[in-house]
Order: C-alpha cells, then sequence, then structure tokens
C-alpha cells in the first residue's frame, strides 16, 4: 500500500490508489481481510473482469481510420492490481527459487535488465572471435502482438508441469480465463463490452511473467535442439544459442544458418506451442 502509486488512472469502478492509501488503518485492515478472503476461497470479482482501453493516435501520418495506427492503454481496477501484485510477489519468488524462467530470460527478472542482454551479446560474440576465431551469426526475432497470441489452455498446462498449483493456479488462470474490454470511443456505447478470447491481459501486472512462462518452453525446446551451444560460466555449462528479452528473441550461432530452411522450422515449433 505504501509504495502504491497515488497518480494512476482509475479503472472501471472509478476507484483510484489515492483512496486506498487515504483510507487509513481501519480501510486497510478491512482491504486485508477482503484480499485474504479471495484468496483463501479461491474467487475474484467478477468486475475485475472488465479493462477500459484508450486508443492513443501513433501519428506518423498514419491513417486515422484504421485501428491499427492507434496504441492501447488499459486501464484495470487498481484493487485487482494490487491482488495482482500480491500474486505476483509470490510468483516472483517461486520462479526464481526453481529457475523456472530459465537463466536466458531477461527484462522481467530481478537482476536482469536490457544492459545484460546486450553485455552478454557482446560478450560472446567476442569470446567466439578472439578464442575460436569464429564470427557469430544473430537473429532478432520480435513477437507480434506477443500477449495476445498466448495459448490460454497451453499456459494453464505448462504452470501445472512447472508445479505451480493449488490455489495459485487457480488464480493465475482465474485473472486471464475470462477477459473484458470496453473502447473508450465517443462513437462506442458505455454498456458495449467485447470478451477477449485469446491470450493475456495488457496491461496486466502478471503478463510479463506469465509470458516469459509460456514463452520458456520454447527456450527450453531450443536448448535440448541446440545443446551443444554453450560455454562454461562459473563452473557450469550454460546455454548461449539464444536470449528472451520480455517479447524479443535473439538467437545465436557459429554457422551461417539458412533462413529459408530455420524460419518454417521455428514457426512450426512456435505453432506446436500455442503462439
Amino acid at each position: 500500500m505504501r509504495v502504491l502509486n497515488k497518480d494512476k488512472s482509475q479503472g472501471p469502478d472509478g476507484i483510484t490508489n489515492r483512496m486506498l492509501t487515504g483510507g487509513g488503518d481501519v480501510f486497510t485492515g478491512l482491504l486485508h481481510d477482503f484480499l485474504s478472503s479471495l484468496w483463501l476461497h479461491e474467487i475474484q470479482p467478477r468486475a475485475w473482469e472488465l479493462s477500459l482501453m484508450q486508443p492513443i493516435y501513433k501519428g506518423g501520418n498514419k491513417l486515422k481510420t484504421d485501428p491499427a495506427s492507434y496504441r492501447g492503454i488499459y486501464l484495470s481496477s487498481v484493487l485487482a492490481k494490487l491482488f495482482e501484485g500480491l500474486l505476483l510477489h509470490q510468483l516472483t519468488q517461486y520462479t526464481e527459487a526453481h529457475d523456472t524462467l530459465t537463466p536466458n530470460k531477461l527484462g522481467t527478472r530481478p537482476g536482469r535488465q536490457t544492459h545484460d542482454a546486450i553485455y552478454s551479446l557482446l560478450a560472446i560474440i567476442q569470446r567466439n572471435w578472439t578464442l575460436c576465431y569464429s564470427p557469430t551469426y544473430v537473429a532478432f526475432l520480435d513477437y507480434s502482438t506477443a500477449y495476445p497470441r498466448v495459448h490460454r489452455g497451453r499456459l494453464a498446462v505448462l504452470l501445472h508441469q512447472f508445479n505451480i498449483v493449488g490455489k495459485m493456479w487457480h488464480h493465475l488462470c482465474n485473472r486471464f480465463q475470462c477477459v473484458k474490454l470496453r473502447v473508450l470511443h465517443p462513437g462506442i456505447a458505455p454498456h458495449q463490452t467485447v470478451q477477449i478470447l485469446r491470450g493475456l491481459t495488457e496491461g496486466s501486472r502478471l503478463s510479463p511473467t506469465l509470458f516469459g512462462l509460456f514463452a520458456a518452453d520454447l527456450v527450453n525446446h531450443l536448448k535440448r535442439k541446440f545443446h551443444d551451444a554453450t560455454i562454461l560460466h562459473k563452473g557450469q555449462q550454460l546455454w548461449v544459442s539464444g536470449f528472451l528479452y520480455v517479447d524479443d528473441l535473439c538467437l545465436l550461432s557459429t554457422k551461417q544458418m539458412n533462413s529459408n530452411e530455420t524460419r518454417p522450422s521455428l514457426a512450426n515449433t512456435w505453432k506446436c506451442r500455442g503462439f
């Protein structure tokens, strides 16, 4: 509660972080009991299923009648975000303790930021050239609309395979199984909503980590397929054929790859894994 951003925009219920932080000790105690009851009984308010989406024009002389010319800003209930923060804290502790996201996952893990990915890439290129006199071929891959492409059923199965079970599994599934959206536009009536049937919720505090768990399955598949691509690091063999930064994938190889052959193979791999 003390670290909540008081200036965050409100969601569909009109509640703001400023209201939550200004309620005093009595209100904080009631809120604790409310969130604890949700956790205990594995339920969440149906009102939390709805988010508001504010379209923002990207500019650059893009066609204003084309929906792709707009970037969506998502506004969810601050109470839902607070509960997601509690779930995320426990989920992060578990994934870090069990290395569920793989060492090659950067960006959404504590102590692994953008500069770490850049340094790792440059160090591998320099090592291959200095020690092996070998060039390094790099392919940068960007997921198109990453979160909306996640297959929810596949994600639920992966969570169970990662031994994320019990109350945590049920609450995580509840957060992405039923998602509704209302677009803030003068031509769209306030009561008109649309149900999103696939993917993770944009703007959710859980989505980056859940996507990381989903994509870790792909990275693990690549590790099995190219298991020899390792270097010795702190006495252990570290796989270095790819880095995943949030929703961008970087693949490395000391052999030149035919893109006409590798692209269909990767596409088929992603399709089999629900991308």
